[in-house]
């Protein structure tokens, strides 16, 4: 972005844990962009030096008119109420992109086609790639493995109960949560399966896209294994390890990646843009 596209760029901010207060400091300090708001659920725990948006998101242009862009990163259900009327009125960056397990994203983008949706790869290397493969049909497996301490996962349903009696028995060690596709999973890990619903849209969708959850009390850091397998034999395998500390949903090196991801969220115009 030049100099002049860039200047008085006001991005709204809607989540103020530890992702949102990460973005809103160091957007603070970045050149030609600009805070234009912030929502969160307890508007209390914002600053009272930072704009707060005390209204419903998906009424921020009534007090916020000039705004450019809004990145969520509070929980799947902020994006599923708001994000038909925000990308009636400009770009759109989705942080739990586990939503669309149960939204359809091109009915979305079809419906509102006049800005940007955007997905921040986060911790999903080789979204591009896989989205490549899948647009010329030679995508045939993707599996996403990921490893977590216990007190980094914030489960319901079925795997809630299985974690909390696998533990609650004195076992250690490592326990195989669920193993199926990603799309059952989202809703009983809607904030830590982002990055299995990033793999998922990017290529062959919630169902055919192959999901393991891991709880290891043993370990500190996110571990995320990827497999992706096309034509003629064809085999990628990636591992990446990113310290978080112990009851962290998102990973150190995670933070940075979204940020990154919101700095390149900006002139693609209307359809779905993985960043």
């Amino acid at each position: 972005m030049s100099s002049s596209q860039a200047a008085q760029y006001k991005v709204g901010i809607l989540g103020f844990g530890h992702l949102g207060q990460y973005l809103a400091e160091h957007l603070a300090k970045t050149p030609n962009y600009e805070i234009s708001f912030i929502w969160n659920r307890s508007p209390d725990k914002i600053p009272d030096k930072l704009p707060i948006l005390r209204d419903e998101p998906k009424n921020f242009k009534k007090h916020f008119p000039q705004t450019n862009l809004i990145i969520e990163v509070a929980h799947p259900l902020v994006t599923k109420q708001n994000i038909h009327a925000i990308l009636q009125e400009c770009d759109f960056i989705c942080g739990s992109p586990t939503v669309f397990a149960e939204m359809n994203m091109q009915d979305i983008v079809n419906n509102d086609s006049k800005y940007g949706l955007y997905v921040p790869v986060g911790a999903m290397w080789g979204a591009n790639d896989i989205q490549k493969m899948h647009q010329v049909g030679s995508l045939t497996r993707v599996k996403v493995t990921m490893k977590k301490h216990p007190r980094s996962l914030k489960l319901s349903g079925e795997i809630g109960k299985k974690m909390a009696q696998f533990y609650g028995n004195g076992e250690r060690g490592q326990c195989v949560l669920y193993d199926g596709p990603v799309g059952k999973l989202c809703p009983m890990a809607p904030n830590n399966v982002n990055t299995m619903a990033c793999a998922a849209l990017a290529g062959l969708g919630f169902e055919k896209t192959e999901a393991s959850l891991v709880a290891d009390d043993r370990l500190e850091a996110h571990i995320i294994d990827i497999v992706v397998e096309g034509k003629n034999g064809f085999k990628v395998e990636t591992s990446r390890f990113n310290p978080a500390l112990t009851g962290a949903v998102t990973g150190q090196a995670t933070y940075g990646s979204f940020l990154t991801s919101l700095l390149k969220a900006h002139s693609l115009g209307a359809g779905i843009h993985f960043v």
